[in-house]
């Protein structure tokens, strides 16, 4: 009986106080009108929605895709591994979650079958005439009919790892039309984008990652360059299987002391390892990335106002820590500033824009930045540390002769607008808003045209319109 008078008091209670709520709530309930909203009206919007978020997506995969086939193709002989790219997209689908699969199909129009997607200007698949919206319908000859874009994209993949040519049957308003292509040598880890909203990019030593956040973060693709290549040279310079070979060393360790000694090190020797030269790792994917922006076109000079963000909305980054894997934001800007200058000073005396080994840096210390110049010498430090622009013809005419001193014979000068100049012996057109630089020793490098003040010929006369503005070649052709 206790019990039942017990559980009865606590019924009571509770029935008050759900009485008490309901008369209390309405004196805090909303007090202007609720517009209707019909359920057809909701889902009509969700499918809005749903669309808009797919067409931000597909155009950050996009972005993301264009800074991607630059840097892998300019980068081509700094990989231990390359194929032969295209430079196009395909997708159905399956290509997208089941959430965004009713949209994709109105967006894009799509099926099951492998659609064109995007095609990269002057690259091999546009120069051959593939459009986006073409239908793939063979692969080197062989069927793709009732084949997922992914297993397509495997059969080209196994198409190029054996031949750099390339022919694709496409539909076309109902027409099948063949087109032949020459894929061109580009590094052989894949740049993929993740939904993930992070500032965040990472390599796992065969693909590159790069979070939506990050995309979001960058705010032009010169700064998505410095990420991007900053990550494929991680995989590029084999830190990841380094990482994992030292730590399975400290795991050997960590095994014989708990063998010798009965003690459980947590792991403590396997973790010391993998992160035994991880900052130095970092420094070295900071110098090699920024070779690879500069090679492909990218204005490096805003790399370290980039990390001096990052720093602004880091703040934690900016302590040092010394078992951090990165290298401290100061030390990094630092390290991003000379190694800016190395690149721009290579550029100035027509040296081909490769990384230094360690060796020929000199001896290294236990800083980071070590393995990057702290300091040119003055002459190049005057000419590529300088951010003036030649103010007049007779600037410009002297610093084409001065270079032709320097460098003998060279049928063409490039001259950027920091005043720096480089010899060349052919000039063209490459890709959207760029310009191919090759040197006369036959090293080639991409530049955004929006840098180059001028492209003067050993006459003197400007081929800067035709090259730039005209799409011409020189020497012509």
């Amino acid at each position: 009986m206790p019990q039942i008078r017990s559980a009865l008091a606590r019924l009571s209670l509770s029935a008050i106080l759900f009485i008490l709520l309901d008369l209390m709530i309405p004196s805090c309930a909303p007090t202007l009108k609720q517009m209707p909203v019909s359920e057809s009206a909701a889902r009509s919007e969700a499918e809005k929605q749903r669309e808009m978020a797919l067409e931000v997506w597909v155009k950050k995969q996009d972005r993301l895709g264009a800074v991607s086939y630059r840097l892998t193709r300019a980068s081509a002989e700094l990989c231990g591994e390359q194929r032969a790219i295209y430079g196009f997209v395909a997708h159905d689908v399956g290509s997208y979650s089941k959430d965004y699969r009713e949209a994709a199909i109105k967006y894009f129009g799509l099926g099951d079958c492998p659609v064109v997607r995007n095609v990269q200007p002057n690259f091999p698949a546009a120069l051959a005439g593939l459009q986006p919206g073409d239908s793939l319908k063979a692969i080197n000859g062989k069927s793709v009919e009732g084949k997922t874009t992914l297993q397509a994209m495997e059969m080209l993949l196994k198409a190029s790892s054996s031949t750099d040519s390339l022919k694709l049957d496409v539909r076309r308003k109902g027409q099948i039309l063949n087109l032949s292509m020459l894929g061109v040598p580009a590094c052989d880890y894949p740049v993929l984008a993740t939904e993930d909203d992070v500032v965040n990019a990472y390599a796992d030593g065969e693909k590159v990652f790069i979070a939506s956040g990050m995309l979001r973060f960058t705010e032009d693709d010169d700064e998505l360059a410095f990420v991007v290549g900053h990550e494929l040279s991680h995989d590029a310079l084999g830190h990841i299987g380094k990482k994992k070979g030292n730590s399975l060393l400290g795991a050997i360790l960590d095994v014989a002391v708990a063998a010798t000694t009965g003690v459980n090190t947590g792991g403590m020797f396997s973790n010391a390892a993998a992160n035994a030269f991880s900052q130095r790792f970092e420094a070295e994917a900071d110098y090699e990335g920024l070779y690879m922006a500069a090679r492909a076109g990218f204005d490096i000079t805003k790399a370290p106002n980039f990390w001096r963000r990052m720093a602004a909305e880091h703040p934690g980054s900016i302590k040092k820590n010394f078992t951090a894997s990165h290298p401290s934001t100061p030390e990094r800007f630092i390290a991003m500033e000379n190694a800016v200058t190395e690149i721009q000073s290579k550029r100035n005396r027509g040296i081909a824009l490769v990384p230094e080994k360690a060796s020929e840096r000199g001896p290294s210390t236990s800083r980071p930045t070590s393995t990057i110049p702290t300091r040119p010498d003055s002459a190049e430090q005057s000419n590529a540390g300088s951010s003036r622009v030649p103010s007049d013809t007779l600037t410009t005419a002297r610093a084409t002769r001065d270079s032709t001193k320097q460098h003998g014979d060279a049928p063409f000068k490039v001259i950027l607008g920091d005043g720096s100049v480089i010899p060349a012996r052919s000039v063209r057109p490459w890709g959207v808003g760029q310009v191919k630089v090759t040197s006369p020793m036959g090293q080639s490098q991409y530049i955004d045209s929006s840098s180059i003040r001028s492209i003067l010929d050993q006459d003197g006369h400007d081929w800067t319109e035709d090259v730039v503005d005209r799409g011409k070649r020189l020497p012509r052709e």
